[in-house]
């Protein structure tokens, strides 16, 4: 066998081991890009939170952590933190408030169960759920 014929078969074989890994290589890399369901849920339930609502930036909101929460009771449920902006302070339905237009950073701590979310505090001081202050 002549060196070109051999070179021509190594690369061949190269190639045909390679093609398969780059094939597994892509499907994970697609498989990152899917918004798992308590993300899903949690960002639903910022959208239409009455705080965001009222002057939330969509472009803003950030998925920071996922975490399962460690529990010895059943439902087990989801951590989620979100960070997003606001064109004014203060949280809830401010209509009819006299508030300055200061772009407001919020972070927010989501607790999903069973598909739902089941708690959201803001800032540590403002549960959205009840719409009251810590």
């Amino acid at each position: 066998m002549s060196r070109k014929s051999g070179i021509i078969i190594l690369t061949l074989i190269i190639v045909s081991l390679c093609i398969p890994m780059i094939g597994i290589y892509a499907w994970q890399a697609k498989q990152t890009h899917l918004v798992e369901p308590d993300v899903e849920v949690s960002l639903r339930f910022i959208y239409s939170s009455i705080t965001f609502s009222f002057d939330g930036n969509a472009d803003s909101v950030k998925i920071i952590k996922v975490t399962q929460a460690m529990t010895f009771v059943p439902p087990a449920f989801k951590i989620v933190e979100v960070e997003f902006d606001c064109t004014h302070e203060g949280y809830g339905d401010r209509s009819g408030s006299n508030l300055p237009k200061v772009s407001t950073h919020h972070n927010a701590i989501l607790h999903v169960t069973e598909g739902k979310v089941t708690m959201m505090t803001i800032d540590g001081i403002w549960d959205e759920i009840n719409q009251k202050k810590l």
